[in-house]
């Protein structure tokens, strides 16, 4: 993880609550095809950020 980015700034950046990243992480989310979704969209902000 990029240092500076937390997981709670990264769920509420794609829209989600902020413990979603952590619940992926522990293990307690299941991916679903949404899930899935929002983690590209994550993915790819990450990228144009990491790009600038």
């Amino acid at each position: 993880m990029e240092k500076g980015v937390s997981a709670r700034d990264m769920s509420l950046s794609i829209g989600q609550n902020k413990s979603y990243i952590n619940k992926i992480v522990n293990g307690k989310a299941l991916l679903d095809a949404d899930s899935i979704s929002h983690l590209r969209g994550l993915i790819e902000k990450l990228s144009r950020l990491q790009g600038q």
